[in-house]
This record gives structure tokens, sequence and C-alpha cells, in this order.
């Protein structure tokens, strides 16, 4: 090898050091905060000119937050918008899979498990820094956290997107679950929207609910989004109901004065977060972040108005 080649190598490896040094910059572990009985770990980005929102992400099955936030777009828009992302991260510990256990009543709600962890961490960030806003959003195994969390904390989230998810209660055990990702809730929707109304006051706001699936998603069933939508809009007693038909996905939005829910079927996607990388924020196509006409997270910006 000549020095030439040598020399430019070495250029080059510290360019890439450098870049990825300049990306997380701004990225810090989150580490403080009040408990953790999930044992659950985290990344924060903080942005130079901070809004007062703040969005939470969960990941899905064999993922690594922050390169699934790097990959959806999300980092990005953070950086430019200005928004803070809070990124939990599995561990092998708890789930060798590296999914979330949504399934199980340890981890799914109360104070202990997961679900107490990562409220944790968003009650430490929202303090904190003053945030004003909080909007979760959640990849399948980690839509399915996310459904959970904001079925049982409601007024802590402004809006939520589940993606490829599940509706919450599906499943308490392993073998409901596995259940209910190939067929979607085993009781009526109608019930479990009551439950969910009796579980906290007349007074209680719930937040607004976007619900993303891939019509062709043989992983997790997209009856599952539908039934999800259909459990929200009960919740909230959606008065109004619109249809549009882009090219390639159908929005389905039921609404009353003060919220909406609105469910996104993609036609052709299987399982995963859409992505477009010809738009802004669009992401990148990598596994379970599948090129489609549209991108979640440039949607999601621009609802959220971020």
């Amino acid at each position: 090898m000549s020095n030439w080649i040598k020399f430019s190598s070495i250029l080059m490896l510290t360019l890439v050091s450098l870049t990825a040094q300049n990306t997380s910059a701004a990225v810090i572990a989150l580490d403080d905060f009040a408990k953790n009985p999930g044992e659950l770990s985290a990344s924060l980005f903080q942005p130079e000119k901070p809004s007062q929102s703040l969005v939470v992400l969960l990941h899905g099955c064999a993922q690594n937050a922050l390169v699934l936030a790097e990959q959806t777009g999300l980092l990005e828009a953070a950086k430019i918008k200005g928004f803070y992302l809070l990124m939990p991260q599995q561990s092998k510990t708890n789930n060798v899979q590296l999914c979330f256990n949504w399934f199980s009543k340890t981890d799914q709600a109360g104070e202990q498990g997961e679900a107490a962890s990562i409220m944790a961490m968003i009650e430490s960030v929202t303090q904190e820094y003053n945030i004003a806003n909080t909007y979760l959003a959640g990849l399948s195994a980690g839509g399915a956290m996310a459904s959970g969390l904001a079925a049982e904390n409601p007024d802590k989230f402004h809006s939520l997107a589940i993606i490829a998810g599940v509706a919450y209660p599906c499943a308490d055990d392993l073998v409901k679950a596995i259940s209910c990702m190939k067929n979607g809730m085993g009781e009526p929707v109608s019930k479990s929207a009551k439950k969910l109304l009796a579980s906290h006051t007349e007074k209680t706001v719930w937040p607004n609910l976007t619900v993303i699936t891939g019509a062709k998603d043989t992983i997790v069933n997209p009856k599952n989004s539908e039934h999800l939508a259909e459990q929200w809009r009960l919740i909230i007693a959606a008065t109004e109901t619109a249809t549009e038909q882009l090219d390639g996905a159908k929005i389905q939005t039921h609404s009353n004065s003060k919220q909406s829910v609105q469910l996104i079927e993609v036609e052709g996607m299987g399982h995963g977060w859409p992505v477009n990388p010809e738009q802004t924020f669009g992401g990148s196509t990598a596994l379970f972040l599948p090129t489609t006409v549209i991108s979640a997270t440039n949607y999601l910006v621009n609802l959220w108005a971020l």
C-alpha cells in the first residue's frame, strides 16, 4: 500500500470518526431518574435551541433506540426543529430479543417493571427541561408498550403514534401475545374501551392518536391497528369520520371537537416504520423501515406541529 493510500485511509477514518462525534454530541445517557424497576437504559437528545416539546421513541424487537432514531429521521428532525428526543433502550437481560415486555403483567402497568421505568424517565425529563407537551411514538413491540403507557397514563401525553403495534390490553402472557399479534384482540373492542374509560375519571383528557399499519404486515396482523383505532374512537366519543385516499395510503380520521384518532393503512407495506428518503426527515431504508409513499416521521412532525 502506498503512503498516499495509507494517508487517505487514515484521513477517511478520521472524518468518519468526527462525523459520528458531531452526530451524537448532544445525545447523552439518561442515568439520573427517580426509579428504574424495569432496569432499562435511555439516551436523550438535547437540542441547541430547545422548544418545550419532548418526543419519546420506543423501539421494536432486536433494535437499538439511537440507531432507530437516526434511521427514521426523528433525530434529524429533533436537531432542526429543536425538540427533545428520549430513547429508552431494552436490554437482553430483560428480553433476549430486545423486545419491550408489553405482554408481561409486571412490565405493562403500575409501579413495577418496564412501564414504570419509562414513566419515571419521562417525568425526570419533563421536570428537568420544563417540557410543556410530550409525544409518544412506538414501533412494533415498542408500539404495543406505548399503547399501554398511554392507556394507563392518558393525561401525560399530548399525542401518540402506534406503528405496527397492538391495542391495550391485548395480552398478559406470551401465549396470548402471539395470538394477539396474529388475530387481534380476543375480547370485543367495545368492552376494552369501556374498561379503559372506567379506570379513569370523566375529566381525563385523552391524547390524539395516529395508528399506522402496513396492509401486507404478516408479523402483526393489520386487524390490531383497526382494533386500536376503533377502541380509541369509542374512548373519545368521536362524532365525525372522514376518509382520505392518498396515492398508496388510506387515512381514516375520527374526531370530536377536541381530539382525533387516525388510522393510516399503507398499501403493499409489510411490517415496519414507513420511510421516504425523498421527503424532509423522511428517514432511510433499513430492516423494518420500508420505503413507501409516506414517511411516518415527516407526517408526524407536521401533524404534531413540532
